[in-house]
């Protein structure tokens, strides 16, 4: 499931390009244009076998609940594009995606709520001194309890 911050007609072109045995949807077609996060996001889990590609990181949204923790919450695996990847073109985004596809398509097989981040990273060797890269988040540890505090 793409959701609204990678547009249609870019995950239109990622399909075409990589040509997955996955089904591709965009959010749009599955639900109406504008639906929040906790509308949808409880709905693909009710459904399963869903992953879900974003570029929602969540970092400037003080409205709601965040698309990741709600993946996490809901137990989604999902993959975000790191605020680099997310300022770049629509271009430079599906060639990121599709780049990237062999390992993307592999999210499925993660635990459920397993988040991915996708970005692009410094590395010596490479042509333009950068590679991209999918890597696991890992959870953020729980607050202590009351028992655990000094």
């Amino acid at each position: 499931m793409f959701d609204e911050c990678i547009g249609k007609p870019v995950m239109e072109l990622i399909y075409r390009l990589v040509m997955p045995d996955a089904k591709f949807v965009h959010i749009c077609d599955y639900f109406h244009e504008g639906i929040r996060d906790g509308e949808w996001i409880p709905r693909l889990a009710a459904e399963g076998g869903w992953v879900v590609i974003s570029s929602d990181g969540a970092k400037q949204s003080g409205k709601g609940d965040k698309l990741p923790d709600l993946c996490r919450e809901y137990g989604i695996p999902h993959v975000v594009l790191s605020a680099t990847l997310h300022a770049k073109s629509s271009r430079d985004k599906a060639a990121a995606i599709t780049a990237m596809w062999a390992q993307i398509a592999t999210v499925v097989d993660a635990p459920p709520g397993t988040r991915f981040q996708l970005r692009f990273r410094s590395k010596k060797g490479t042509p333009d001194g950068v590679a991209l890269t999918l890597q696991e988040v890992p959870r953020p540890a729980p607050p202590p309890t009351a028992e655990e505090s000094p």
